[in-house]
């Protein structure tokens, strides 16, 4: 018998009790009242009434026990139900843990699949197979973040590299133009009018902003990138995206131009990570020699933490395609 069965058990036959009890004291006491009032005055009731003030005490203390029967049986009612409650959070629990057993299960199984599929094409026992997959993991994972980090931040050329800086980054002499700022968060390259801008890295497009004027930036793009890195793109003569455009590495953005304030044909690029103007020329030299030593020569910029981050990214998609 189960300890909900008993329990059920012991409800019934309390009831059954109680009402017993109830039951004798209602049919005895009007017969009591009954004999003393039938009893002549001046004769010799003691014995009666003795008697049957001895069976309404008995009553009366029964009762007491029926009050006490009463009391146990709301808290064994009180008991049921906590463990009606814990029964139905134990097979709550129990459901989840099946459900992710099947679940571990159904992984195994195309695991299992995966590895059986990659023997094959290999001529490797599965075991085997195994072994290299887990050798073979923290090397594409590497290569994984290294590729992450070549198409998402702007670490490529944007014009053909025939093309070469006229004005670097930092402090200038501006006596043939002085309305120019005398430091320079930027590089310009001088170029023909037409020449194909190419995106450095996967992003969309923030800005298109066309202007006839012959002051500040003229026909504007700006470019966002990952992990906070941005570029834009000045003087253009005209634009290949629109507006809120994905745009991939290598795609043709625009074409240079000397539009807003110029002195010829030319580009005008930069280099943001957040609000920050970078140096864009050891971006754009990048490519020449791609390594993690020569990344962190690159100043400014939190490399470290964005090494974690792109490792935790490679590392789920090296789990997935493995």
């Amino acid at each position: 018998m189960t300890v909900t069965q008993s329990l059920k058990k012991r409800s019934h036959w309390l009831y059954a009790l109680s009402g017993l009890i109830v039951g004798l004291t209602a049919n005895y006491l009007p017969q009591f009242i009954k004999n003393a009032e039938a009893t002549p005055a001046g004769s010799n009731m003691a014995e009666p009434v003795i008697r049957d003030i001895d069976q309404l005490a008995a009553l009366m203390s029964s009762s007491a026990v029926e009050n006490d029967l009463r009391y146990k049986l709301k808290k064994q009612e009180f008991d049921f139900q906590e463990l009606e409650k814990a029964h139905t959070e134990v097979t709550d629990k129990m459901n989840t843990l099946q459900y992710g057993l099947f679940k571990s299960f159904e992984n195994i199984n195309k695991l299992r699949d995966k590895y059986s599929d990659l023997a094959f094409v290999l001529e490797m026992p599965e075991a085997e197979m195994i072994t290299f997959s887990n050798s073979v993991l923290p090397t594409q994972v590497k290569a994984n973040t290294f590729n992450l980090l070549m198409s998402s931040i702007p670490l490529s050329p944007v014009l053909d590299e025939k093309f070469q800086i006229s004005s670097g980054y930092g402090s200038r002499n501006l006596k043939y133009e002085p309305r120019a700022s005398k430091f320079h968060q930027a590089v310009d390259f001088g170029a023909p009018i037409g020449t194909p801008i190419y995106a450095p890295a996967d992003g969309y497009v923030e800005v298109i902003r066309p202007s006839n004027s012959k002051v500040g930036n003229g026909n504007f793009i700006r470019i966002d990138h990952s992990y906070g890195f941005a570029t834009s793109y000045s003087h253009l003569d005209s634009f290949n995206v629109e507006n809120n455009q994905f745009v991939r590495k290598g795609d043709v953005i625009g074409f240079t131009g000397e539009t807003g304030l110029s002195t010829g044909p030319h580009l005008h690029y930069e280099v943001l990570l957040g609000r920050k103007k970078l140096n864009p020329e050891p971006f754009l030299e990048f490519h020449k020699d791609p390594s993690w030593e020569n990344l962190a020569k690159i100043k400014g910029v939190p490399w470290d933490d964005f090494e974690i981050a792109m490792k935790e990214t490679s590392m789920k998609s090296a789990l997935v395609f493995r």
